[in-house]
């Protein structure tokens, strides 16, 4: 059985659970729909312990008409005390911890939420301990009465939190990214969450998913629970993985030893992952780079000798670093290779025992460029594409369409495997040209080919309308035909 005891601020609900933790993180979802139903059913088939939101829980704003359609419908079984219509809450133990979003600040006060939600500390922001994870939940919104700096009361408590925590794993939770690579981005919170002792941080807000490591620490923005999907900008300083094709959830597993942190998309394909270790961790930078961290538990050491495998068996020594450092990049690696590292330190005495063994797979090249782009009006209001995939590695492709054949804008998002698209709702006689690209978490092809069609023009109208009454029950009608294409 699960034990929760509710606490002062500052004091960190304690759970009794096994050693490995199973969690789910969803962000930005609140949307009742399918696209949140198929998120829902990807989370509750890992069956996980519990889940955690990174914000925007009830869409559009936050009401109080609109939070058990939004929230309970789909995950009434995992919140305690549930008083909603959608059936049983959790028996005995709240199991989902959300975090507060711009959206549920829309209704003054917040007050929906904190009717609807039971939760630690002051329910605004909180801390729980759940194995070895050490969770710290915050708001990023300016609604915020504690304020949302670093040196607000809520950062002081963060920061405080933070240094007195002892799990292996600290992990904090707040919607705003403070990085993004889309047009959302929120610098307010680049608080200094690494030298206070986070592990990871976990946001949304920006409706997409993506990967950014800065001086190896990691941000991961998670904003595509179900509400809508953005577009990225340039690619934002550390961004190495970014994806914005489908709906999607992480399942993060840690133990005491490491935490793995997986994005998959609604189908079930998994997009990307990341795995912390407590000692040696092994992060994939590019298709051609990972960089290596670990502990320096040696007090005497004269080096660390770094070796490398490609079967995770056979090991060899590919370079050698200086006392104290903890960390390395090796560089000039192979695209969609995975490969495995292990470090032990030396001296004059002799060599330490091994880390742990870490892996990690580079990223993918780049997809190659779709080829061979047709357009063809079938009608006055819809053009059909056509293309050839010469891709194995795309997530999907990007379709761009322009009136003048050189100003282009997005206009449908794809997925992988996909060669054609109906692009409906077109202005009649109207020259549309269009272009495509691949993607995948690595980043965009060059475009295909340009090419273009002309939705048929509507016929002209008939004229010379006449009415001629030839009997009681009969009027004849002609007309003058003025079109040749009707």
């Amino acid at each position: 059985m699960l034990v929760v005891g509710f606490l002062l601020i500052g004091t960190p609900v304690g759970l009794a659970q096994s050693t490995t933790v199973r969690f789910a993180v969803i962000g930005d979802y609140g949307t009742a729909g399918q696209n949140e139903l198929d998120v829902a059913n990807l989370v509750k088939s890992w069956n996980p312990d519990f889940i955690i939101t990174v914000g925007d829980n009830n869409y559009p704003y936050g009401w109080a008409s609109t939070i058990d359609k939004n929230i309970g419908q789909y995950f009434h079984d995992f919140i305690y005390p549930y008083t909603g219509t959608y059936g049983a809450g959790a028996p005995a133990q709240n199991l989902f911890f959300p975090a507060l979003g711009n959206r549920d600040w829309t209704t003054p006060g917040a007050t929906p939420y904190f009717d609807y939600f039971t939760l630690p500390n002051n329910e605004r922001y909180y801390d729980f301990v759940w194995g070895s994870v050490h969770f710290f939940v915050i708001d990023s919104d300016s609604h915020e009465p504690d304020g949302n700096s670093s040196t607000s009361v809520q950062g002081i408590w963060l920061q405080a939190s933070l240094a007195a925590a002892t799990e292996p794993w600290k992990v904090v939770v707040f919607h705003h990214a403070p990085f993004s690579s889309s047009s959302v981005v929120s610098s307010w919170m680049r608080w200094p969450f690494q030298s206070w002792g986070a592990s990871v941080v976990l946001t949304g807000h920006a409706h997409t998913y993506e990967r950014i490591l800065l001086n190896g620490f990691p941000y991961l923005v998670n904003g595509v629970g179900g509400d809508s999907l953005a577009t990225f900008a340039t690619p934002t300083a550390g961004s190495v993985a970014r994806y914005n094709a489908d709906f999607g959830a992480q399942l993060v597993t840690a133990t005491a030893e490491s935490i793995t942190l997986d994005f998959y998309n609604r189908t079930g394909a998994l997009v990307d992952t990341l795995t912390l270790h407590t000692n040696l961790s092994a992060i994939s930078m590019s298709k051609s780079q990972i960089d290596l961290r670990w502990s320096d538990f040696a007090t005497d050491e004269d080096g660390y000798s770094i070796e490398q495998s490609v079967d995770g068996n056979a090991f060899g020594q590919i370079d050698t670093v200086g006392p104290n450092v903890t960390s390395y990049s090796n560089t000039r690696l192979s695209a969609s290779t995975t490969y495995y590292y292990r470090v032990h330190s030396f001296k004059a005495g002799g060599d330490s025992i091994y880390s742990n063994t870490a892996s990690a797979t580079t990223l993918p090249d780049l997809p190659n460029a779709p080829s061979s782009l047709t357009a063809s009006a079938v009608s006055s209001t819809r053009i059909n594409l056509a293309w050839t995939d010469n891709s194995s590695d795309e997530n999907g492709f990007y379709i761009e369409r322009s009136t003048d054949g050189t100003n282009f804008s997005a206009i449908a998002t794809l997925s992988a495997n996909v060669t054609t698209y109906s692009n409906s709702g077109l202005s009649p006689g109207t020259t549309y040209y269009y272009r495509a690209r691949s993607f995948n978490i690595s980043g965009t092809s060059s475009y295909s080919n340009t090419a273009n069609a002309q939705t048929s023009p509507l016929p002209n109208v008939p004229s010379n309308l006449t009415a001629t009454a030839v009997s009681s029950t009969q009027i004849n009608l002609a007309w003058t035909d003025n079109s040749t294409d009707e």
